[in-house]
């Protein structure tokens, strides 16, 4: 029996390096992808441009079944895009901006094997411009009853934009979240009402923690008042007592520390107020900006 030789594992179908015009376009025309299972797209060039690849069903190029637009950018130097042979025909059309090109490579090769990307040692180092492995995924986990539900994201707006989020902490602390900025409060043997902190303008301030000791050396149960505001106006967000000294004359001391599962909100300022009798106050309030 005479020897066939293996088919190859990659085919070029087109390659130019002919430097397009202003608004100039190369179209590879319909291209046949029957017996290959990958397609791999290669190109640079000096100047921006635009790559589209219709998907047809027939031959003709009559029954178009997919369109895919990338944009490619001068300053993103050569690019790599393979996929599968999604159907059994395609076809390539790369549109040049508005300069004329000095500078151009543009190829397309069918595979009838995936492409592969890098394969490294473990503490090898990892190059930016190479290729890797394009994943979409859903995550799912298991509720009390064993029944398996996707996992839901939570929309999260703030100065660094929209994120949607898994709905738990993506970081050591709940102020590594994009757009959040740590805060902490601090009350330094305060004995009279003060501004302790004014919230940043367009921002709100979430406390998630209170650590706070309270001296009351007055003569009744004392009454801590902290406003979301720049004086004791309207209604506290927190209020605490203070243990009253009674009538042996000794001050007490309260303590108060509490982690928040839904943090307090400031919009405008912490503002402690001494409301009843005479307190010396000391700690922290923990949070973010955002």
């Amino acid at each position: 029996m005479a020897y066939q030789p293996a088919e190859p594992a990659a085919v070029q179908i087109f390659q130019t390096t002919a430097n397009l015009g202003a608004g100039a376009a190369f179209d590879s025309g319909i291209i046949d992808l029957r017996g290959y299972s990958q397609v791999d797209t290669r190109i640079v060039s000096d100047q921006d441009g635009t790559i589209t690849i219709r998907w047809y069903s027939d031959a003709a190029g009559t029954d178009q079944v997919r369109l895919l637009t990338i944009p490619y950018a001068a300053a993103d130097g050569f690019q790599l895009f393979s996929a599968p042979a999604f159907t059994p025909f395609n076809r390539y059309v790369y549109t040049n901006g508005s300069t004329p090109q000095g500078d151009f490579f543009f190829e397309q090769k069918n595979l009838r094997t995936s492409l592969s990307p890098q394969i490294l040692g473990v503490s090898s180092f990892i190059a930016g411009g190479m290729v890797t492995q394009l994943n979409r995924s859903i995550l799912v986990g298991a509720d009390s009853a064993g029944a398996y539900n996707n996992v839901s994201v939570a929309p999260t707006t703030n100065s660094a934009g929209t994120f949607q989020n898994l709905q738990v902490v993506s970081g050591a602390r709940p102020s590594q979240l994009p757009g959040r900025t740590p805060i902490t409060v601090l009350a330094d043997n305060e004995s009279a009402p003060a501004l302790l902190y004014t919230v940043s303008v367009g921002k709100t301030l979430y406390v998630t923690d209170v650590i706070l000791t309270i001296v009351n050396n007055g003569t009744v149960t004392g009454r801590l008042e902290i406003y979301d505001n720049t004086s004791a106006t309207g209604a506290p967000v927190l209020p605490i007592n203070a243990a009253d000294p009674g009538s042996g004359g000794d001050d007490t001391l309260t303590t108060i520390t509490h982690t928040f599962a839904e943090p307090l909100a400031f919009s405008t300022g912490v503002y402690f107020d001494e409301q009843a009798s005479s307190l010396i106050m000391s700690g922290v309030l923990i949070g973010y900006e955002e």
